[in-house]
């Protein structure tokens, strides 16, 4: 007889406490198939933060599990019509796999309200639950006090499960991916569906803020705001971030550039962003902050807007900018080293002062794309 366990959740997002949890449970009890079940309208789902649609919770889940035999993600409960019940799918499964032991996994939190679930009954009727206490988060007596009293009253089979858990949770990722950290801890195809799909980022107004940068600078500057944005949001899809993100950075990279000198305005341009829109992004902002001279090992959002910064379809005076449009969208590092490299050569022609840092940038990248600089 076959060992399937049922793991339900939203999974907004998946991430990498989720599989870690799935793989205990497997090597516990010998399982032969774990099923990842995203609800689909879930009744018991409320509070400040919009559940992302179900087709996209399914795709990240599914993205997720693509390395991990014996994990599959099912689409049940999202094609299912109306709110989400536990004991519905659990009765449906069994119905379809009667020859299948069938096994329902939930935190060990959730032993002391399931018995408040709807149709608990059925619940306990079809499957046997799995109760998963991540580093004694509940103490074992608590536990199997709350067990026995669910085996009394419904000839429910609790299994109880210790595994060390990952100190993280889907509410903070989502914090993480609106503050712009670059790592998550999620499996990289679900960082790169959050990037795609631009999801748990800030609520930004874009109308008012194009209204107020447009204020903010003269109309030929605007003009080439514009097409930064453009290009940036481009560059965005063709290496996996988010579009809005560099969109936004876009349209705010020059916003201090009558205030400030040409080294200058990227960094003061950062502070007017954050406390004109209260911008929590420190992605968006250092990219701003950075994007004349750049800086070594630069983030891919601060690389896109260096990049957009310099190629962008308004521009038509600097040297081989028809190469540098290609290479963009081909290798964003060699990109990157030849414009540092033709801006170097252009300040010397005019005997400008160079910043060190827009040698170290061409010296870094010069490493990265040809090998040791000599």
């Amino acid at each position: 007889m076959k060992k399937k366990c049922v793991f339900g959740g939203t999974f907004d997002p998946i991430h990498n406490g989720h599989l870690k949890m799935a793989e205990a449970a497997q090597a516990a009890f010998d399982l032969d198939e774990v099923v990842f079940m995203t609800a689909g309208d879930p009744y018991f789902k409320t509070g400040d933060h919009t559940i992302t649609p179900a087709a996209l919770r399914l795709a990240m889940t599914a993205a997720a599990l693509a390395d991990h035999p014996g994990f599959t993600a099912s689409d049940l409960e999202v094609t299912r019509q109306g709110h989400t019940y536990t004991c519905d799918t659990l009765a449906e499964l069994a119905a379809k796999e009667p020859d299948t032991r069938w096994y329902f996994m939930i935190g060990a939190d959730c032993v002391a309200t399931i018995h408040r679930w709807y149709r608990p009954d059925v619940i306990f009727a079809h499957a046997a639950v799995i109760a998963a206490n991540r580093n004694d988060q509940i103490p074992p007596e608590t536990l199997q006090r709350d067990a026995a009293r669910l085996q009394r009253e419904f000839g429910a089979t609790i299994h109880l499960l210790d595994w060390e858990g990952l100190d993280t949770a889907s509410s903070t990722i989502r914090d993480m991916v609106r503050k712009g950290a670059e790592e998550l801890p999620v499996p990289p195809t679900v960082k790169a569906l959050i990037r795609a799909n631009d999801l748990y980022q800030q609520d930004l107004d874009e109308d008012a803020l194009r209204t107020w940068v447009q204020a903010q600078i003269t109309p030929s500057r605007y003009a080439h705001t514009l097409g930064v944005a453009q290009t940036a949001e481009a560059l965005a899809r063709r290496y996996g971030e988010s579009p809005r993100r560099a969109r936004i950075a876009g349209l705010l990279h020059d916003c201090a550039k009558s205030e400030a000198g040409a080294l200058e305005h990227g960094a003061r341009g950062a502070e007017k962003a954050r406390k004109a829109f209260s911008i929590e992004d420190e992605g968006i902002l250092s990219a701003i902050a950075t994007h004349t001279t750049g800086e070594p090992g630069m983030p891919l959002l601060s690389k896109i807007l260096y990049v957009a910064d310099y190629i962008e379809p308004g521009r038509d005076r600097a040297p081989r900018l028809s190469l540098l449009r290609q290479e963009a969208y081909e290798d964003l590092d060699l990109a990157i080293c030849h414009i540092a490299e033709d801006t170097l050569a252009y300040l010397q022609e005019q005997r400008c002062e160079i910043d060190e840092r827009t040698r170290n940038v061409y010296n870094y990248y010069k490493h990265r794309t040809q090998g040791p600089v000599e």
